[in-house]
């Protein structure tokens, strides 16, 4: 018998990608004298440079289109809560809103997502390229528009074409997110949240009790802020910036990490979320915020309601309420000592300034109600515009009014100040209408999507609100995408399989 005898076959060599290659030849290259420059900067600024570098490395290893959309959307959604960004033309002292330009993470990763989902749509020939719920989308347009508007009456068009450049990454996160048709991906987005609320939690826990900021500035940790309650208190920043705008944070999110617990069937995800709602209930309480305490006794029951409302009689639910009862009982017993000063005790008219400037802030939108006095100008054109003389409380400095509502009517106008509240009401009107279309799950989050909302609305009336900064803008974007992604799911037992439950319905 012959044999016939053949060298083994050798494995076909590795070919790395072109890209990869011109990325390691390019850091070659440049890493001396990129090295000379990187050494003079801020640590901070060092920080971003260097995790930009592992954050592309990495990515740079992934050949699936669809394992890097994975990627960015943890980047992205890992990224919210903290600032890492390097900014360009920036005006420190201005307030209100966007400063300058920002590049950061949040940036980058949405960019990204936005181009792979481009891009397999077009590989794949599928059309409409996105998916949208018209309900959201108009308002946003319409209150886009009424910035647009309003630079022709701006005494400072840099800074109005700032929030522009902003308003237009925002509305971009809003379409990515509103993008995601898979639920698992719904899935990943939610539980990065929740894992935002329990870090924060720990950070600002650990802030208050020491009263020490904790050395992380390069996330965005900012100096603690002092509180008399019959002795100094530190009110806890995170890594957020003013305890103001961590307690926004919280309160936008608890609502929805309530809901979870409430609706997730699987045991080990279920404690998570409970072991983060009851960190983060801990955690606006270490920002003495009284605006964003009295959000939850309105979302918190809403939530508990709405999401056992099919269930009300069941012995489950019985357990569930019971054991929600014991922990708000020795919640309110450990903080109500620390509730009852802060509502009690002297605030140096913090609150009683609110009066005079919500006057002086209607005597602007009296004089310019149809263009407003331009986005993002009003604290410096405050003082100038206002004739009731309310404003002269700001002694020495410039700021906003303390309604969020107020400040957007006087930026842009009444018609701005529709189309803002047409942004929320939409996510509500969108909620009721898929409640009986949707399965528990999907119903739920929007439940805890609509509650975190209108805790915002609620917190609105007594302070500036999310758009001061671009992370919490950010995250009140994000909440109206998965508004409107969830929106645009079928139902688990729609077509009677699993693989149904992450197809879109076709809009757009």
């Amino acid at each position: 018998m012959n044999q016939i005898i053949t060298a083994p076959a050798r494995p076909p060599a590795t070919k790395l990608r072109w890209p990869v290659l011109l990325f390691y030849l390019c850091a070659g290259l440049l890493a001396l004298p990129l090295a000379v420059y990187f050494s003079e900067l801020e640590f901070k600024y060092l920080f971003g440079v260097f995790g930009a570098i592992a954050i592309f490395s990495i990515a740079l290893m992934m050949h699936d289109s669809n394992k890097l959309f994975d990627y960015f959307l943890i980047v992205f959604a890992l990224a919210i809560p903290v600032r890492i960004n390097l900014g360009f033309f920036y005006r420190k002292e201005h307030v209100g809103g966007a400063i300058g330009i920002d590049v950061s993470a949040v940036h980058v990763s949405i960019l990204i997502m936005l181009a792979l989902l481009v891009y397999k749509a077009l590989k794949a020939r599928k059309r409409p390229i996105f998916q949208y719920e018209p309900t959201l989308l108009w308002p946003h347009a319409l209150f886009f528009l009424a910035m647009i508007w309003s630079v022709s009456a701006a005494d400072d068009k840099i800074l109005s074409l700032f929030e522009i450049i902003r308003t237009v990454v925002l509305i971009a996160v809003l379409f990515v997110i509103m993008n995601l048709k898979e639920e698992r991906h719904i899935r990943i987005l939610l539980f990065l949240l929740t894992f935002g609320v329990f870090f924060q939690a720990v950070l600002a826990i650990v802030q208050y009790r020491t009263g020490e900021n904790l050395g992380l500035r390069f996330l965005g940790e900012q100096a603690s802020v002092g509180q008399m309650l019959g002795g100094m208190i530190s009110r806890a920043t995170g890594t957020i910036g003013h305890p103001n705008t961590l307690a926004y944070f919280f309160e936008i999110l608890l609502p929805l990490t309530l809901a979870l617990t409430l609706v997730e069937k699987k045991t080990s995800l279920k404690i998570w979320y409970f072991i983060a709602f009851a960190f983060g209930m801990a955690g606006i309480i270490t920002t003495l915020s009284r605006a964003a305490w009295l959000t939850l006794p309105v979302s918190l029951p809403l939530v508990f309601i709405l999401a056992l409302r099919r269930r009300i009689f069941r012995v489950q639910t019985v357990m569930i309420v019971s054991v929600f009862a014991i922990f708000a009982s020795i919640f309110l017993y450990a903080y109500y000592p620390t509730i009852q000063k802060r509502f009690y005790y002297e605030d140096y008219g913090s609150a009683r300034s609110r009066i005079p400037l919500n006057q002086a802030a209607l005597s602007i939108i009296k004089q310019f109600p149809l263009t407003g006095i331009g986005v993002n100008n009003f604290a410096q054109a405050f003082k100038k515009y206002d004739i009731s003389g309310g404003s002269r409380i700001l002694r020495g400095y410039s700021h906003v009014v303390h309604n969020m509502y107020l400040l957007v009517a006087g930026e842009m106008g009444i018609i701005g100040l529709l189309a803002f509240l047409w942004m929320f009401l939409a996510v509500f009107l969108v909620a009721f209408r898929a409640r009986n279309r949707l399965d528990e799950w999907q119903s739920t989050v929007l439940i805890g999507i609509s509650a975190g909302l209108l805790a915002q609305m609620i917190h609105g009336l007594f302070d500036p609100g999310f758009r001061m900064l671009m992370s919490l803008s950010t995250l009140v974007y994000t909440f109206i995408g998965i508004a409107g992604a969830v929106s645009l799911m079928k139902p688990a037992d729609a077509a009677g399989s699993p693989k149904t439950a992450a197809t879109p319905e076709p809009h757009g």
